[in-house]
């Protein structure tokens, strides 16, 4: 517990920001600034921050030109005037506060938090929980101006103490005390009427304190403010909570205990942010619960909103693909500048990517004008008039618009507003371009979160005691969300109502490919899946039809001639289409040419495919797409050089050839094992065989295997003894590499068989490579790993092959334990053999042998 008068000072955070001597008394910190400060490097204790993040939290976003030295002297005097035990030290680009975390009430806070969560007994944890909830005296820094550093010290520090809350309640209901936890409870609910969980818990305390009635209105008055406000019905616990209540299937009290401490009651902690616009005109919707991240991008937003005044109003434009958190992030930063738009702030959802139909100019002007005070019965009919109007009413003004799901560039003049201090902020899944060049518009694409920033949004939902305990996981799960926010919600909604589950049993739901899409769907279908599909409907015939094409490629990048090859169509109109797709935001161009996807877009065009494409048109374009991939790769294949000399020396392979091969590898072994499951049996082989070639020039890999032992299958389906005894060595080589080389050696004496009875020397000679590189392997005597290359020597001297011959000689030097180049007096002269391959200059070897 936090001593309340430490030998070393106290540093408090849960409420106003106070700084205590080690004797108890307040010290003086200074302004909100100094205060603001301070608590950021408290609540980061012990992390350095960096000079530029400090500034910006401390001017929220907004920091004047000597910012920096107004820092610095900040820094000067918080050191005067912190107890001992806290050192500010500084860093390379900042600063951290170092000293006892246990005289810092939020690290206590957490420290609690943890060990609640590892304590198995009801009692035990519960008087931890009813401690670190007693910590708090109000919301986090509620002394200082709403701003940048309460938003961090909410995201931080209230949605682990709105769990703890819970947690503590649902222990007090174990123990039958569960009327202790109704006031935390009742305050939660009067703060947000939407938290199921907390509705279920408080029904249940209840019904245990014997109030039957008051739990019933309770699961009433929660079941309307659902209805109202989402439209949906209460969750199976609140609907359990209420079955209990009315089969009075009771929870029964405890025995008396002794007598405790009064329960905590958590006051409301509402998501701090500037206060909004003075007056009516506050359109705003309420921003995300739990936002983080992104503070480049509100950077950004700050920037733009500083062009105000330049030239004429700001148009500025956020771009990006569905569920990435474009509304999100407007919205949020939004409600952070109200301050600077004393006339107001306006919304208007235009319905681009919606399942309703898309809003009509003439009546989201007409939305827009009311809000400025006119009369419904006074506005001009016409678009044009009702324009020119509104721009009449915005000229003097300082006000924001934000236009949200805005579906194309000409929806968009007749709303813009005209005064030269008006910022209009745009969202839309689509690009426009054009705007830059008729409005001066500035444009930004949203990306997926950084992972670290995709955790905290699961930390925001499901606390940072259960993100903690399984931070691997955590990791993982963010990855299969693509790092989405859409996702990301979604995922922690799931584990929200399961609170018995951990966050690997969600990893297993959805990690296989094949559930992954239903996984991160919601009852009501509004998930991942939802919003791509309305995304989809908006695409021209062509860019539709490619979209569910490219669902029959496992790759997460496309290149324009896979596409061509799609689509069975010319260059041209396979870049329209792909075009297309990249400005909806379905692909992003990572360079001219070549186009990359996220899984979940991937997973989704084939449920596409599936769904919606005839099974005829879809095999034929899947030949044309094996075809193109078996052609391409036989010739990027076919610089690596020989087969026989890449078995012997892979290092001298062309390294341009390999980096082509490490980029698209994933994707063409993907492609062969969906080609087997399809019956397109030769295409398969034939990808194995050029893939084998990539593989035999690279580093040992398990994934040779499987191609190779594919490729054999096929080619045996086939009835392809030629393409069997290929497969054949290339499996027996690929178990070699991998340290079975016992295992490979059945395959590749098969291939010598194969190759002698076709009367294919070429064949022998490759073999005969393959089985004297296993012999090595395996360990076997000196002399029969000689005599398999002399062997494999003897043949190409028959096909007078100079470089494969001087490549064994080095083997069968290795061999001897001989230096390279000393195995002499034995083999075949080659001249008189005609014209050999890898011939060298005249005067390079002796014409004595070559072995």
């Amino acid at each position: 517990m936090l001593d309340s008068r430490p030998s070393d000072g106290l540093l408090l955070l849960l409420g106003p920001v106070e700084l205590r001597a080690p004797d108890g008394e307040l010290v003086d910190i200074g302004g909100p600034k100094r205060r603001a400060l301070l608590a950021t490097l408290a609540v980061e204790m012990p992390r350095p921050v960096s000079v530029d993040r400090l500034m910006d939290l401390v001017w929220d976003g907004r920091p004047p030109p000597r910012a920096r030295a107004a820092l610095h002297g900040h820094v000067a005097a918080l050191r005067k005037v912190l107890p001992a035990a806290f050192t500010l030290e500084t860093v390379q680009d900042g600063y951290r506060l170092l000293g006892n975390r246990e005289s810092v009430d939020s690290h206590v806070f957490e420290r609690l938090a943890a060990e609640a969560a590892a304590e198995p007994a009801p009692a035990a944890r519960s008087r931890l929980l009813e401690e670190a909830l007693g910590l708090w005296r109000g919301s986090p820094a509620s002394d200082l101006p709403p701003g940048h550093v309460q938003h961090l010290l909410f995201v931080r520090l209230c949605g682990p103490r709105k769990d703890l809350g819970l947690a503590w309640a649902e222990c007090e209901l174990a123990l039958g005390t569960g009327g202790r936890a109704v006031p935390l409870l009742e305050t939660a609910l009067r703060a947000d009427g939407l938290q199921e969980d907390f509705a279920a818990t408080l029904v249940r305390c209840l019904h245990q304190a014997g109030r039957q009635a008051d739990a019933v209105e309770v699961y009433q008055r929660t079941a309307r403010q659902l209805r109202d406000e989402l439209g949906v019905r209460p969750g199976p616990p609140l609907r359990q909570a209420l079955a209990e209540v009315l089969a009075d299937d009771g929870l029964p009290a405890a025995a008396p205990a002794a007598v405790r401490a009064p329960a905590p009651v958590l006051p409301p902690s509402p998501v701090p942010a500037p206060p909004a616009a003075v007056g009516p005109l506050h359109q705003l919707p309420r921003p995300v619960g739990g936002f983080v991240g992104r503070e480049e991008e509100r950077r950004w937003l700050d920037r733009a909103v500083g062009l105000t005044g330049a030239g004429g109003p700001v148009l500025a434009v956020v771009e990006g693909s569905a569920g990435v958190g474009k509304t999100a992030l407007v919205v949020q930063w939004a409600h952070g500048a109200a301050a600077r738009f004393p006339d107001g702030l306006l919304f208007a959802d235009l319905r681009g990517f919606d399942e309703r139909e898309p809003a009509q100019v003439p009546s989201v002007l007409a939305g827009l004008l009311r809000a400025l005070g006119r009369e419904e019965a006074a506005l001009p009919a016409g678009t044009q008039e009702r324009s020119a109007l509104f721009r009449r009413l915005t000229r003097q003004s300082r006000l924001l618009l934000v236009l949200d799901n805005v579906p194309a560039e000409a929806d968009l003049g007749p709303l813009l507003p005209d005064g030269a201090d008006c910022v209009t902020v745009v969202t839309s899944r689509a690009a426009l371009p054009g705007l830059a060049d008729r409005y001066a518009a500035v444009r930004r694409t949203l990306q997926a979160l950084p992972a670290e920033d995709a955790v905290c949004v699961l930390s925001a939902s499901l606390g940072a005691a259960r993100i903690a305990a399984e931070p691997g996981n955590a990791l993982r799960l963010v990855e299969l969300c693509d790092r989405l926010p859409l996702a990301l919600r979604i995922a922690a909604a799931r584990l929200t109502v399961r609170p018995d589950w951990s966050l690997a049993h969600l990893i297993d739901e959805i990690e296989d490919e094949r559930g992954r899409l239903d996984g991160l769907d919601t009852p009501g279908g509004n998930g991942v899946r939802a919003a791509l599909e309305l995304t989809r409907r908006r695409l021209d015939g062509i860019s539709a039809r490619l979209f569910a094409l490219l669902g029959l490629y496992p790759g997460d990048e496309i290149e324009t001639e896979q596409a061509m090859a799609l689509l069975g169509a010319d260059r041209q109109l396979a870049r329209m289409a792909l075009g297309n797709l990249a400005a909806g935001h379905l692909l992003a161009e990572v360079r001219p040419g070549r186009y990359a996807r996220p899984t979940l877009l991937r997973l989704y065009g084939r449920r596409v495919l599936t769904e919606q494409t005839a099974p005829e048109e879809a095999a034929q374009a899947f030949r044309r797409l094996l075809d193109h991939c078996a052609e391409r790769t036989a010739a990027a294949a076919a610089p690596l050089g020989p087969l026989e000399l890449l078995l012997l020396e892979p290092s001298r392979a062309d390294a341009g050839s390999g980096g082509w091969f490490e980029e698209e590898e994933p994707a063409l072994r993907a492609l062969v094992d969906d080609a087997a499951l399809r019956g397109e049996h030769p295409y398969v082989w034939r990808l194995a065989d050029s893939l084998s070639l990539f593989y035999s020039c690279a580093r040992a890999s398990g994934h040779w295997v499987r191609v190779a032992r594919t490729g054999l299958r096929a080619a045996e389906v086939r009835g392809d003894a030629d393409a069997a005894a290929r497969m054949r060595g290339h499996l027996g080589t690929a178990l070699t590499r991998t340290g079975r080389p016992q295992d490979g050696l059945p395959h590749l004496e098969a291939a010598l068989a194969a190759a002698s009875a076709a009367e294919d020397v070429r064949g022998r000679l490759t073999a005969r490579i393959r089985l004297a590189l296993c012999h090595e392997r395996l360990g076997r005597p000196r002399s029969e790993i000689r005599e398999a290359f002399t062997a494999a020597a003897r043949i190409a001297n028959e096909v007078c092959d100079i470089a494969v011959t001087e490549a064994l000689r080095r083997h069968r030097s290795r061999a001897d334990g001989l230096p390279g180049g000393t195995w002499s007096g034995y083999g075949n002269h080659v001249v008189g053999h005609g014209t050999p391959r890898g011939t060298a200059p005249a005067g390079q070897y002796r014409d004595d042998t070559v072995l």
